[in-house]
């Protein structure tokens, strides 16, 4: 059967219509959609690498405003003692004392205690009070993961909040010694440069130094070491027992002592020689 004319190019225009069809189902349909998908995820990941950059920049302020944190809580809290050891403070006291001619009457160490701040201290306070909080943050940016906790322990204690308060330890002290021996102890504590206060100063006439002639004076006073839980832990050097332990010579009593070795004696002879006529 032959076409005619008009035939052929309906049939053709009806293959090129299917054809175009078939490559839309197979081919462009899918196309668009895996080209939509690319699109959508392009623009996710161009959001999320925006987010990222925003995320590294904010963490790089972070970093560096924890440093200037951390450089000003180094600062102001270098003259607080590294918390307070009262046995180690009584005999760095004494030492001071001695140092300067002091004649110690007493010393009355009192118990430790919190003391609210100065107006002064309100910026040191309101660094230290934040020290575990940028400790934290500092530790997480150096991607360091701090201890976790026990189960026991996951909820804080009441004593948690107090450990950033400022400690005060107080050694109440009588003693004799001459003004000037005084003034230079004062000045003493003073050059520490550290918060060491003395308060409460009493002074009357005592006696006369029969070498000198100075007169002495009976002097009581209260020395205040104040101290907080520092960000760097180190060993304070008021805070180390600096006398050196005794040399026990009690023996123990449940080790029963060695018994002495006897060495045999010998018995000497004296030797008589003949004489001789």
């Amino acid at each position: 059967m032959k076409l005619t004319k008009r035939e052929i190019i309906m049939l053709t225009f009806l293959i090129i219509i299917a054809l175009f069809f078939v490559e839309y189902r197979l081919i462009l349909s899918p196309g668009l959609a895996r080209l939509t998908e690319l699109s959508e995820k392009e623009a996710s990941l161009e959001n999320e690498y925006q987010t990222i950059y925003f995320n590294l920049a904010t963490a790089k302020n972070l970093e560096k405003t924890i440093e200037e944190n951390l450089a000003a809580i180094d600062g102001l809290s270098e003259p607080f003692l590294n918390g307070v050891a009262p046995d180690a403070l009584l005999v760095f006291t004494h030492e001071m004392m001695l140092k300067h001619g002091f004649s110690p009457q007493s010393y009355s160490p009192m118990p430790n205690a919190s003391e609210l701040l100065q107006p002064t201290q309100v910026e040191i306070g309101d660094l230290s009070y934040r020290l575990k909080e940028i400790a934290v943050a500092y530790r997480l940016l150096k991607e360091k993961t701090p201890a976790e906790p026990d189960e026991d322990d996951a909820e804080p204690s009441k004593g948690d909040a107090n450990d950033d308060i400022v400690e005060v330890h107080t050694i109440q002290i009588n003693a004799v010694a001459g003004y000037e021996q005084i003034r230079a102890l004062i000045d003493d504590f003073h050059s520490l440069g550290r918060h060491i206060t003395i308060t409460n100063m009493s002074m009357s006439p005592a006696q006369q130094d029969e070498e000198t002639g100075e007169n002495l004076l009976s002097v009581a006073f209260a020395i205040n070491y104040y101290g907080i839980e520092k960000l760097v832990e180190g060993q304070d050097p008021l805070n180390t027992w600096m006398r050196k332990a005794l040399v026990s010579t009690t023996e123990n009593p449940f080790i029963s002592p060695p018994e002495p070795e006897t060495e045999p004696t010998e018995t000497l002879e004296d030797e008589t020689e003949p004489e001789t006529a």
